[in-house]
């Protein structure tokens, strides 16, 4: 089928209307299924937008969140990223999930809660509307199981489901990817690729290659260059604002490698929310002082790491062309771990000095970790971590004066308290990581 058949195909898939008590016939996997609506669900028709991500995500959720014009509605299950709520629903083991394992949910805690998450999304599902929207980039994530029991549930419920994801195309999205790792805590210098095929082939084979949409990320030829505009003319609602006022926002190259180098060297961030938030304002504290110059990688470090076979797969599936002609390219004789690490000596002068104006206390043998560590460390106390830790220290020293046996959970908190002193001491993080490693396993 040519993409503008496909397309056409799609068209009139959604624009179809069907009442209550009409038969409606859909094909999934080749099989026809018949079936009546059942009294009491009204939706006709459920978006199922999978990302994937840094596609703009945020961008359409942010825009379409709280929208409901009487005719399409973008669920009100809670967060307007629904990828943990639909876990939380459909997986089996919803404590596995990282949005639950953030919150510290029990399994026993979950089941309540998945039973009424499902609660609402069935009372959304008998509103009088033709369309509910679905979204969330780590949906294409999600194993084939919980696809198909997500397949079930709408059809058990006579909505018909079309599910939409921007593909981005493989170069531009490693550097971002890479960026957004780092971000979020990444020392290692990893390359991942888009896996296209793990991410969407269940989907395909799940609900079917007709009543899956694969669009490829290009401003360029979108609406306005807004993937929120582009969202809103296929789901057929009005245009509802530019994405640059939602968007995630990036690092530049420089910002990008002090985090790198702050996440490999510096304080270890334990995760929890306190730690957190200081190293979200790590992150926005370098964005101000570095904001010149896009963070990408260069080329030699993304060819040569491309799954080729991956993205003929996309190619092909969705009719789409996303590499091109490979340009001639050298294999670098730098690892990619040194590149992120070469940090010229004009920009360590200025992070020392920026640093020194918020009154932070460097030490002439503080490396760009150290201090970083100096900044993060200054962030907790500025978020009331001493308070937090109050409890845990008074804990020890009753352990202390009553001779019980001290933990390494124990140890690892004195040391962390030990490193605010001293964000630079090899040893104390060290042991750290060690202890950190232990009390995890």
């Amino acid at each position: 089928m040519s993409l503008a058949l496909f397309a056409i195909h799609n068209a009139v898939i959604i624009g179809n209307r069907h009442t209550p008590g009409d038969e409606v016939s859909s094909s999934i996997n080749g099989f026809a299924i018949s079936r009546r609506r059942k009294a009491g669900w009204v939706m006709q028709e459920v978006i199922l937008h999978i990302g994937m991500p840094k596609t703009g995500s945020t961008a359409i959720q942010g825009s379409l969140a709280n929208f409901d014009d009487g005719r399409v509605r973008f669920s009100q299950l809670g967060p307007r990223n629904h990828t943990g709520r639909l876990a939380t629903i459909f997986f089996e083991r919803p404590e596995r999930h990282h949005s639950n394992k953030k919150k510290g949910l029990s399994a026993s805690a979950l089941k309540g809660i998945s039973q009424k998450l499902r609660g609402r999304l069935e009372e959304e599902l008998a509103l009088d509307r033709q369309k509910l929207i679905l979204s969330g980039e780590g949906i294409c994530n999600f194993e084939k199981p919980v696809v198909s029991r997500i397949r079930d549930f709408f059809q058990e419920r006579s909505a018909t489901t079309t599910v939409l994801a921007y593909i981005r195309d493989p170069v531009s999205l490693a550097s971002s990817s890479f960026q957004q790792k780092v971000k979020r805590g990444l020392g290692e210098p990893e390359m991942a690729g888009p896996d296209y095929r793990s991410r969407f082939e269940k989907f395909v084979e799940v609900f079917g290659r007709e009543n899956v949409r694969l669009v490829k990320f290009d401003r360029k030829a979108f609406t306005n260059g807004s993937v929120v505009s582009d969202f809103c003319e296929r789901i057929g609602v009005p245009d509802l604002g530019s994405e640059s006022q939602t968007v995630n926002e990036s690092l530049s190259g420089t910002a990008t490698k002090f985090m790198y180098l702050f996440n490999r060297y510096g304080a270890p961030c334990k995760g929890n929310r306190q730690e957190l938030s200081a190293h979200r304002q790590l992150v926005e504290f370098l964005r101000v002082v570095f904001p010149e110059g896009r963070f990408t990688l260069p080329p030699e470090y993304i060819y040569q790491s491309l799954d080729l076979k991956d993205i003929e797969w996309m190619e092909t599936v969705g009719g789409l062309e996303l590499l091109g002609e490979i340009p001639d390219f050298e294999t670098s004789e730098t690892s990619l771990g040194a590149f992120m690490e070469a940090v010229d000596e004009a920009s360590i002068l200025r992070l020392e000095g920026s640093l020194k104006e918020k009154g932070i206390r460097i030490s002439s043998e503080d490396d760009p970790a150290a201090m970083l560590s100096r900044l993060f460390y200054s962030n907790l106390v500025g978020n009331k971590i001493d308070d937090s830790y109050a409890d845990s220290i008074r804990e020890i020293a009753i352990k202390i004066e009553e001779k019980q046996e001290l933990t390494l959970k124990d140890a690892e908190t004195i040391l962390r308290l030990a490193l605010e002193v001293r964000p630079k001491g090899p040893n104390i993080i060290q042991k750290i990581r060690k202890y950190e490693k232990e009390n995890s396993g």
